[in-house]
């Protein structure tokens, strides 16, 4: 059952400003946090002026890195198999780098063949860390976090490919991506095999459809279930809505409406009495958060 949340049923946090940072000279694209060696936490920022900025979260600068040639469109955090969190941050030209936050200093360089649009990090059982990029062409590639190497392309996208995240399934972590092509895919990310796409099912040796979006997917979240394996994928579309899909199987569970526009972002939200929310953010300035009950 998937049902809107009402606004104002809940009292409104108590917010302040703690600090503000400057030092970028062009648009800021993506932010995340970062764990420090200390276990104190801090915050990086990818910019057009080809740099990504580390701060402290009073903000006081501790590092910048300025190995890119283009804008730089993404960063997120790596959890190295030493302990260590690194940082990840891909450009417009196709360049990933994989960097110490707190030197500056590039661990690894993978080079892709487009502009990349999108890019997470994960960890197999082994704690062997990767990340995952989906670009312009529409394909998905798996690296080496370390190593910068290859480690799998998928392929089956037949458009730009705008948001990639891991799942957690029985048989270990998947990688999940969203495509202007219409589709969610769900990977095996070590082989580049396809676990499900959301287009078509096999029954019985038998190819059938699916009920997917129509329009283009901009956006996915894991859904996380008991013992911290995914139940569900949330896709975010053009087509004005959210659908969630078995995350093992990829069967539709839910078509969330009352979406006025194109959906552009989501995430999903665990509230303090255990229910789990998925938040949607769209074209037309809109916020929407639904319930998501079993």
């Amino acid at each position: 059952m998937v049902q809107q949340e009402h606004p104002g049923s809940r009292p409104r946090a108590q917010v302040r400003q703690r600090a503000a940072w400057q030092g970028h000279s062009n648009n800021v694209w993506s932010v995340c946090a970062l764990r420090l060696a200390d276990g104190t936490y801090a915050t990086a920022s990818a910019s057009s002026d080809r740099s990504v900025q580390v701060c402290s979260v009073d903000g006081e600068l501790i590092t910048r890195f300025t190995g890119h040639r283009d804008t730089v469109f993404i960063v997120c955090a790596v959890s190295a198999p030493d302990g260590r969190q690194l940082a990840a941050s891909a450009a417009w030209d196709g360049r990933i780098a994989c960097w110490d936050p707190e030197t500056g200093k590039a661990v690894a360089w993978c080079k892709n063949r487009g502009s990349v649009y999108s890019l997470c990090s994960f960890n197999l059982a082994s704690g062997t860390a990767l990340l995952a990029t989906g670009d312009r062409q529409g394909n998905v590639v798996v690296w080496s976090a370390t190593t910068g190497k290859v480690v799998s392309r998928c392929r089956g996208h037949a458009d730009s490919v705008w948001s990639v995240c891991p799942v957690v399934l029985s048989g270990g972590v998947a990688l999940c991506s969203a495509s202007d092509d219409t589709t969610v895919r769900v990977w095996e990310p070590t082989t580049g095999r396809q676990i499900w796409s959301s287009r078509v099912a096999g029954i019985g040796g038998i190819m059938r459809r699916r009920k997917a979006h129509h329009d283009e997917v901009h956006c996915v979240v894991a859904i996380p279930g008991d013992g911290g394996r995914t139940s569900l994928v949330a896709s975010g579309s053009s087509d004005k809505s959210v659908r969630l899909w078995d995350a093992h199987s990829g069967g539709l569970v839910a078509k969330c409406r009352g979406i006025s526009a194109k959906v552009n972002a989501l995430c999903h939200v665990v509230l303090k009495d255990g229910r789990t929310c998925v938040a949607a953010g769209a074209e037309d300035g809109s916020g929407t958060v639904f319930d998501v009950a079993d």
